[in-house]
């Protein structure tokens, strides 16, 4: 993998208990044999508090050329109010490991239970 600059992107708001869209990214790679890991952790702590990963199928890797499609099923979130940090970590068949995102994502308190 050519060393690339860590892109930042901020995944949009959601309030607590509703349902995340998920998320599709296109990159300009094939990605054929490759693994993608993500990461969620509060803002001001280390602790992991949601993993993605697409060896156990919590994230989905459509390979192609000249893009591939890494996709980020729908999901309730249950984490609790609070600005959150995640990043995602792409490792290649030959276990070559590179951050390539990474940002914040606040989780919102609703008012109604």
């Amino acid at each position: 993998m050519s060393e690339r600059p860590t892109k930042k992107f901020n995944i949009p708001s959601i309030y607590q208990g509703n349902t995340w869209k998920g998320m599709t990214i296109r990159v300009n790679q094939d990605l054929t044999d490759w693994r993608v890991k993500m990461w969620v952790a509060p803002k001001d702590g280390d602790d992991k508090v949601l993993e993605f990963d697409s060896d156990d199928e919590t994230i989905e890797i459509n390979p192609g050329t000249p893009y591939s499609y890494i996709i980020w099923p729908p999901m309730v979130i249950t984490l609790r109010p609070g600005l959150y940090k995640y990043d995602v970590v792409f490792i290649t068949d030959q276990g070559v490991i590179g951050t390539r995102i990474e940002g914040a994502w606040e989780i919102l308190k609703g008012v109604t239970k």
